[in-house]
């Protein structure tokens, strides 16, 4: 896109950490944008932005579905023709006000933050001097309350993009289910494969200009439903996400009220892991199929 002299909009940390859709138009800056965030952006003057360059080049805006509907009501229909949009599987954000409290104590010469590297999920932090802190994702309260769905925004419990019917031009994700194909290998080596949805034909014209960057194999969207049910369902709110919020509320603490909610569940699995590992469990489950008998 930025070759042919169009830009690209996504989601980049500034200085102080604060997720920000910005505007890139040199390749040198697009690491910026790259990575997956598991935070809400602030979308700024971006749409304004868009609307402004729409006149004159090509935008590609890269963010979470319900942020591509809200730019494509809010770009008149003269416009759209040069307008690509792409947005992700998106299973919800947490605010940026918890990610920071969460790594208040990381965060200062930090320059970079990365919530996966590869398959793998955490915080790499990087620091000025290029030293890297690695927090693994089972220990961390802001990945423990994202996993749970505790931490997310109010609207994404009931949110009406997480559908089969997709908005925007393409949608991409992991492949999580892959079953066959010869991407199959490359899945179990452990390098991954992503979802490729196109869901109209400016979508598809796009992917077929790119198509020598990737290696493409055509699948069934059902193979990957049970594994990605944010595909037909939003998350479901259970009853620690209100736990949750009265705390926060009630202690402006984002650690302690994820700690008060979820640490037991934790614990609980830090215990069984102990015991497995140790093979403790089945020899205790041995020995009561021996009583039984």
């Amino acid at each position: 896109m930025i070759e042919k002299g169009g830009v690209v909009y996504g989601a980049a940390f500034d200085n102080a950490f604060n997720l920000l859709h910005s505007r890139i138009d040199s390749v040198k800056e697009l690491h910026k944008i790259q990575g997956t965030k598991y935070v809400q952006s602030s979308i700024g003057y971006s749409y304004k932005q868009i609307k402004n360059d729409l006149k004159s080049k090509t935008v590609l805006f890269i963010g979470t579905p319900c942020q591509v509907a809200g730019l494509l009501n809010y770009i008149p229909n003269s416009l759209h023709k040069n307008l690509f949009t792409v947005s992700f599987i998106c299973g919800g954000v947490p605010s940026n006000k918890f990610l920071k409290q969460n790594l208040n104590s990381y965060l200062k010469d930090a320059k970079n933050i990365k919530f996966r590297n590869g398959c793998d999920y955490g915080f790499w932090i990087e620091y000025t001097n290029n030293k890297i802190i690695h927090l693994q994702r089972f220990y961390n309260q802001y990945f423990r309350a994202f996993d749970n769905k505790i931490s997310l925004r109010s609207s994404c419990y009931g949110c009406k993009f997480s559908r089969r019917e997709r908005i925007g031009d393409i949608t991409i994700g992991d492949f999580w289910g892959l079953s066959s194909g010869n991407l199959l290998d490359r899945e179990k080596s452990g390098l991954g494969v992503s979802i490729i949805l196109c869901s109209s034909e400016k979508g598809v014209s796009l992917i077929k200009n790119s198509s020598s960057n990737f290696i493409i194999e055509k699948h069934d969207i059902s193979e990957t439903f049970k594994f990605n049910p944010r595909l037909l369902s939003p998350v479901i709110k259970n009853d620690y996400v209100k736990k949750f919020r009265q705390s926060f509320e009630k202690n402006e603490d984002f650690d302690k009220s994820v700690g008060k909610i979820l640490n037991i569940k934790y614990k609980i699995y830090e215990i069984k892991g102990f015991l497995k590992k140790n093979k403790i469990l089945s020899s205790i489950n041995d020995s009561i199929k021996s009583v039984r008998k």
